[in-house]
């Protein structure tokens, strides 16, 4: 039961009385009563800050590493948080455990080093302050340096034997996380300290995959130029030139190949970067990869890069693929040609361009259906025109059925469509 003398004790320290203090603890009042958040006078007397009065309740038995609850908040972590480098000595001089963590799993040392309060993180690391122990979020106090950009501090804790890899797999490294965040300078002072650039976390990341797929290109660089391996993959075998393709990073992709990195390389679905760029259209980067040497026909189980890229109407991928000489007969599901399948969307430029590189109009897919039969059945007149204009189509061709393409429209009443096969017909 906390009585009126009790409380005045800690009103007294909290107004930085410090003759009602010594006047309380003479009387006998005891230094370790607490209030109702189970806050000490030690502890209030550090977040305060005042010297006197801490050593006052310290030399009457004030208890040093009390930790409230339901937070466990020390007298010394209070001290740091408001950097009161004296208390912050005086309680350690009185023994105070610096290695103490609150329930957020914070010691002393993680609460200044997130405050950038680098005289408290000197005298702690002299007090022998782990310098690489974890909160509950997995951050030790370099990684929490590093995040709040304190470079000095960083430094202190390097010095002081901060752990740059770990021997176990980890989420995050700190230099995982300073590449993550782009930081080139905190980068080469971990890398200079003996961070392992190839270090790999849970995931299979390395930092040239992170400074890759985040388009930092003077990352890539230095990271290249201190030994990062270029092809390296991670848990779902993308490579760095992987990541940057598929985020169209030009710049990154072309500080890869011209370092040598590997255009053949499959991801865990089989794909090529090429096919990766295909896929989304990144005509530019697709250039590069052909020009380093990248096959334009690869393959994974079922994909080519020229049947992603028809697959999703991207035309200028399409145009680029015949253009370096891709077969413009090359068949998808059903033996359906890329003629067929353009003419099945009704896309006039791709028919075009596929038209163009020399497609085969009369070829049948498995149903024996072709090009024409294809758009006459969807009632595109104008790919019907380009079609017949072409004059190598043969419109009496039937399909499985024995439907010619003429047949396919009267029967779905494509009046101009039938009009244009009749006349080609007489």
């Amino acid at each position: 039961m906390i009585v009126n003398q009790d409380l005045e004790l800690l009103q007294a320290v909290i107004k930085s009385d410090r003759n009602l203090v010594l006047q309380l603890l003479q009387q006998g009042i005891n230094p370790n009563i607490r209030d109702e958040t189970e806050t000490t006078a030690l502890t209030y007397a550090s977040q305060k800050g005042n010297i006197e009065i801490v050593n006052l309740l310290i030399d009457n038995g004030a208890e040093i590493n009390y930790q409230n609850k339901p937070h466990r908040i020390t007298p010394l972590m209070v001290a740091a948080a408001n950097n009161h480098l004296g208390v912050v000595q005086a309680l350690i001089n009185a023994g105070a455990e610096v290695n103490l963590a609150n329930d957020d799993g914070s010691p002393a040392l993680a609460i200044a080093v997130y405050r950038g309060f680098s005289e408290i993180v000197k005298v702690l690391l002299a007090a022998n302050a782990d310098a690489s122990i974890c909160d509950r979020d997995g951050d030790t106090p370099l990684k929490l340096a590093i995040k709040n950009n304190h470079l000095d501090i960083a430094k202190q804790l390097i010095d002081s034997g901060a752990i740059l890899n770990p021997q176990e797999p980890v989420s995050e490294t700190p230099l995982t996380l300073a590449t993550d965040l782009g930081n080139l300078a905190v980068v080469k002072m971990l890398v200079e300290a003996g961070a392992d650039v190839n270090l790999a976390t849970t995931e299979g990341e390395t930092v040239i995959a992170i400074a890759a797929a985040n388009g930092y290109r003077d990352l890539v660089d230095y990271l290249l130029e201190v030994g990062a391996d270029i092809d390296v993959a991670d848990s779902s075998g993308d490579t760095p030139l992987h990541l940057a393709t598929v985020e169209n990073y030009q710049e990154i992709a072309k500080a890869l190949l011209e370092k040598g990195a590997k255009v053949e390389r499959k991801n865990e679905l089989g794909d090529t970067p090429l096919m990766v760029a295909a896929l989304h259209d990144y005509t530019a980067i697709a250039m590069r990869l052909i020009y380093h040497g990248a096959n334009p026909n690869a393959e994974n189980e079922k994909e080519t890069p020229l049947k992603l890229a028809i697959s999703h109407d991207n035309f200028q991928m399409v145009r680029l693929l015949l253009s370096v000489g891709v077969d413009p007969d090359t068949r998808l599901d059903k033996g359906k040609t890329i003629l067929m399948q353009a003419c099945d969307r009704g896309n006039i430029p791709l028919m075009q361009v596929i038209l163009k590189a020399g497609a085969d109009v009369n070829l049948q897919d498995d149903a024996d259906a072709t090009a024409l039969m294809w758009a006459s059945h969807r009632g595109y007149t104008d790919a019907v025109k380009i079609l017949l204009e072409t004059k190598k189509v043969n419109p009496n061709l039937r399909n499985h059925q024995g439907y010619t393409a003429l047949m396919l429209a009267e029967y779905n009443q494509y009046p101009e469509v039938v009009q244009l096969l009749q006349n080609v017909s007489l």
